[in-house]
């Protein structure tokens, strides 16, 4: 199998540079963040929670993945979010996309903009409504994201908020 893989990669790229141009306006991103926030999921209502996310270009920054941890502020061995992200640019259309994906093994192809010190991702869940994040770069540093659902003909729902400050090097045992 892997011997296919391998023939496979080598005639889609055969045509290709060798490296694709890194992702661009995801700069503010890169970094490990640590601070609290709250979600409203379900009929649990509203819960608040730690989080801490690590953001790291790969691939000569042709890739940024982004992985997110949050853990309950009652208790915090409770995991209440758990998510990884790979953000990337399709080189031949220059759209950037997300593929997100949560501990429980669900994913979502998710719309991307990037623009100055902000990055707005979302997807629809079909017959349900749309999800949009809102994560910009706040006066103080700090990363601030909004999350909203909109079911058609409604006005947007809050459904998440967090804020995040960046760990300083001097913290990260560099």
């Amino acid at each position: 199998m892997s011997a296919l893989l391998a023939i496979a990669f080598s005639v889609l790229t055969a045509q290709q540079p060798l490296q694709a141009a890194p992702l661009k306006g995801a700069d503010f991103l890169l970094g490990k963040w640590s601070g609290d926030g709250w979600i409203i999921a379900g009929p649990g209502g509203k819960r608040t929670f730690k989080q801490s996310e690590e953001v790291t270009p790969k691939l000569g920054g042709v890739i940024v993945l982004i992985e997110g941890l949050g853990h309950s502020m009652d208790d915090s061995t409770k995991v209440v979010h758990s998510a990884y992200g790979i953000l990337s640019t399709n080189p031949q259309t220059g759209k950037t996309s997300m593929r997100a994906y949560l501990a429980t093994g669900q994913s979502v192809d998710a719309d991307v903009t990037l623009s100055d010190k902000t990055l707005v991702w979302g997807f629809e869940i079909p017959g349900r409504g749309k999800v949009k994040y809102t994560i910009t770069l706040n006066e103080k540093g700090q990363w601030h994201e909004v999350g909203e659902f909109t079911l058609e003909g409604r006005p947007a729902m809050q459904t998440f908020e967090m804020t995040l400050s960046k760990v300083p090097h001097s913290q990260l045992g560099i």
